[in-house]
């Protein structure tokens, strides 16, 4: 099916209501719409394009404000081992000593609980639901 394409432009007046004809294409209604459609992406890209822009411009701003915080945890922390050696009434070796196995101190190990690999006799009883025949670990409670 053709549809017809007419471009009118108005009397630059505007005294009358005369049109002046431009253009007259025919075309068939698929063309239209596939160039309509055409459009409707491009500018469907556009708004998308744009969106992406301001997401990108959040989270750098939003990265630029973490590494800020980040900074001054690390200066924080920094000064509170300071502050700590500092108070001490300790010997200058003994300060040292503390500050370089306070990171492999024993309380901060993880303790993994030994799972049993054989079977549990029927005489163990759970402490959990005090049933016999199997530990705490393996309790379904």
């Amino acid at each position: 099916m053709l549809a017809r394409v007419h471009r009118y432009i108005r009397c630059g007046v505007g005294c009358c209501r005369t049109r002046l004809f431009l253009l007259r294409k025919l075309m068939l209604k698929e063309d239209l719409k596939e160039k309509r459609r055409q459009q409707e992406w491009k500018q469907r890209e556009a708004e998308l394009q744009e969106e992406l822009e301001q997401l990108k411009r959040e989270w750098k701003r939003q990265e630029a404000e973490l590494q800020k915080k980040l900074e001054q945890f690390k200066s924080t922390a920094l000064s509170r081992k300071q502050i700590d050696l500092t108070k001490m009434k300790k010997t200058e070796e003994e300060k040292m000593m503390k500050l370089y196995t306070a990171d492999y101190s024993p309380s901060k190990w993880l303790k993994v609980p030994l799972k049993q690999s054989e079977p549990v006799s029927l005489l163990s009883v759970c402490r959990r639901c005090h049933k016999p025949g199997h530990w705490v670990h393996q309790c379904r409670r």
